[in-house]
């Protein structure tokens, strides 16, 4: 069964100012989620601690599916982020491209005579 339905169906919540659901967790900032893993990773080691057994609880298995539902949104909103920085370094890489090429234009239109300029302008 897939983590997100794992989630879904054992109505998985998460502890933040409060209680919050695993789709809640893409609202959060990475701070806030790297938070909620640090807490949910030591519950999990105070659990795995006291056994004297070697069979996982159902509050163990619950609490492995929160960390690693935790560390898919962090590794998701790194990518987002990421993605976004590269993209916004793509729009100002073409506005300086296209900036030169109007500049190389205006200096083709200065380098032509005062007749191919006038012809220019009366073709328009």
């Amino acid at each position: 069964m897939e983590m997100f339905e794992k989630a879904v169906r054992n109505k998985l919540r998460f502890t933040h100012k409060g209680i919050i659901s695993y789709e809640d967790l893409y609202d959060l900032t990475l701070t806030a989620l790297d938070s909620i893993y640090k807490n949910t990773n030591a519950e999990l080691k105070r659990q795995s601690e006291d056994s004297l057994l070697g069979t996982k609880s159902k509050d163990t298995e619950m609490l492995e599916l929160k960390i690693e539902i935790i560390k898919h949104v962090v590794a998701t909103k790194q990518a987002e982020n990421s993605e976004r920085l590269n993209a916004s370094k793509r729009a100002k890489d073409k506005q300086e491209i296209l900036d030169l090429i109007d500049e190389k234009n205006k200096e083709a239109l200065r380098s032509k005579s005062l007749q191919e300029l006038t012809e220019m302008a009366n073709k328009l």
